[in-house]
């Protein structure tokens, strides 16, 4: 008895249509990859840029200048702060300065704390 083997010469539909459901789930995992990407070194820059609000404010502070709590604009958002002392004694001061930025339902917060001895009393 002798079979005969059928040899094919290209793909069948089965095999396309898998390499293509292969292919379409690889470019959707790419294209939510670079999606997260983005949004993670948007966030990475207003937390630098909130840090420098930080380290400026707090300079002035240093520097004894008047300021007020307000809100800045960088890089075409805004940054809302606010400064808090809590005078824990007669000489201590604890001086708390909040950064916010982003919209309300996805508003985000950095602070810096510090404790200041005040030797005009």
């Amino acid at each position: 008895m002798s079979t005969k083997t059928k040899k094919t010469n290209g793909f069948i539909l089965i095999e396309i249509l898998v390499s293509l459901v292969v292919l379409s789930v690889g470019i959707l995992f790419l294209v939510r990859s670079l999606s997260m990407i983005t949004k993670s070194n948007s966030q990475i820059r207003n937390n630098c840029l909130s840090y420098l609000l930080l380290d400026n404010i707090y300079n002035q502070l240093y520097s004894k200048e008047q300021i007020s709590p307000g809100k800045v604009f960088l890089d075409k958002k805004e940054f809302l702060w606010d400064l808090t002392v809590n005078n824990t004694s007669d000489i201590l001061k604890n001086l708390t300065i909040n950064v916010t930025w982003g919209k309300n339902g996805s508003s985000s917060t950095a602070s810096l704390s510090h404790t200041t001895i005040d030797l005009k009393q």
